[in-house]
């Protein structure tokens, strides 16, 4: 048997992972590498919020946030195991929700800079990479859910620009799952739509009681059969659930949680999934 243990560690914001075990292959990472200490900025009573929305303060929020994702990444390197992952809507990604251009440019791409030389850092997002025999694809960048309920013959002249990404996107991903037989893994910054992992449990949230997943991910599960999806960015739908074939994890927040998947490639079937750490929870 072949057997390779991924360890998942879910949005971090800019804090450094704990660790529960030193016995993994390769690390998962679903996004939000990011600091967001603008979010506490905010909400502050001590900043008053600008005319134009912003904290009234000295402070250059998103240079601190990009500060704090770089030294993350700088310390999974160091470990010298591959990281997967796929930004999050906190990485700084101009085409984040769809609403801005795709650029892989480091010079003007804020998250694709601060990745530069670091060697065991393998972003996933909207390719496809290959680890021990196992195929791993990955969607990221997204909040809530995308426009996917379009007709097949919908006429791309009568989509809006964040429609149009996403159709692009959806037809990528797919092709790729669609074309591999290898066990495939699919990273998904947002946990997958309808699920009990994107329900939003929050009382002080506008959507409250409603589910906030992604529906692109969903529709790829469920045309697609992927041996696991590995999500975040619903803190609290922590926990995994089965969708046909498919294994789906939410991973946590803050890197409190680590998640161990186990997985024998030769058989094509996960063997072991553990959730380690402080509110860890594999109901």
């Amino acid at each position: 048997m072949k057997k390779i243990t991924f360890l998942i560690l879910g949005d971090l914001h800019g804090s450094m992972p704990k660790f529960h075990t030193q016995n993994f292959d390769a690390i998962i990472c679903p996004g939000d590498i990011c600091g967001d200490d603008i979010r506490t900025a905010f909400y502050s009573h001590k900043d008053e919020i600008s005319d134009e929305g912003g904290v009234s303060d000295d402070m250059d929020w998103d240079e601190i946030s990009l500060q704090k994702g770089r030294k993350v990444l700088e310390y999974l390197n160091s470990l010298n195991k591959p990281v997967f992952l796929v930004p999050g809507n906190w990485d700084h990604t101009p085409y984040r929700d769809g609403m801005g251009p795709y650029i892989l440019d480091p010079e003007i791409n804020p998250w694709e800079k601060i990745k530069v030389g670091l060697e065991n850092i393998y972003d996933v997002e909207y390719t496809k990479a290959e680890f021990e025999g196992i195929a791993i694809v990955g969607h990221g960048s997204t909040s809530s859910p995308e426009p996917l309920e379009l007709e097949e013959d919908t006429n791309e002249e009568e989509l809006d620009s964040r429609e149009l990404f996403f159709r692009h996107r959806f037809a990528e991903l797919n092709t790729f799952m669609q074309e591999e037989s290898k066990p495939t893994i699919l990273i998904s910054h947002n946990a997958p739509y309808g699920t009990k992992l994107d329900l939003i449990q929050n009382e002080k949230s506008y959507a409250h009681g409603e589910h906030y997943g992604s529906g692109l991910t969903r529709v790829l599960i469920d045309e697609n059969q992927p041996l696991l999806c590995i999500s975040g960015h619903i803190h609290e739908g922590v926990g995994q659930e089965v969708l046909g074939k498919t294994t789906c994890i939410n991973s946590g927040f803050k890197g409190d949680i680590n998640v161990i998947v186990e997985i024998d490639v030769e058989q094509k079937k996960i063997i072991h999934v553990e959730f380690l750490g402080h509110s860890a929870d594999n109901d």
